[in-house]
């Protein structure tokens, strides 16, 4: 048996953490703050999509950047930070197309769409003068 706190208005819930379950407790430690300092553990590309998403809204988008970084679990640090390179600066991205954009990153690489460049993104051969229709502007002008 226990004791909570009253409640200052009506309809508000007190709630001891030490009675919570296990997952609604380490949500709650995922702050703002933490999620930043993840963020900039991951990269520069993560943190600017974090600081951006937090930039007007922070509560209200804390679910989904804890969502967000929660993918770092699944794919790691570097599949996660080329997805947020790829992404840009976004106002908007939720988890679920943050998982679709990293999974068609994944299927770029075993292409070989994607060089391994040790974590930074590259536009595939096509964009790289190395495309099947593409010439050398050089041997262009000697002809």
């Amino acid at each position: 048996m226990s004791t909570h706190p009253r409640g200052q208005r009506p309809g508000q819930r007190r709630t001891i953490d030490d009675h919570m379950p296990e997952a609604a407790v380490a949500w709650l430690m995922q702050s703002p703050a933490w999620c930043r300092e993840q963020a900039q553990a991951i990269g520069p590309h993560c943190h600017a999509l974090i600081m951006n998403l937090f930039s007007d809204r922070v509560l209200q988008r804390l679910r989904t950047v804890q969502g967000l970084l929660r993918l770092r679990q699944e794919f790691g640090d570097r599949w996660l930070e080329l997805g947020c390179q790829r992404c840009g600066v976004v106002d908007s991205i939720s988890p679920k197309v943050m998982r679709h954009v990293i999974e068609q990153l994944q299927q770029e690489a075993k292409a070989g769409l994607l060089p391994d460049t040790d974590g930074e993104l590259a536009a595939s051969s096509a964009y790289q003068g190395k495309g099947r229709f593409a010439r050398d502007t050089r041997q262009m002008m000697l002809q």
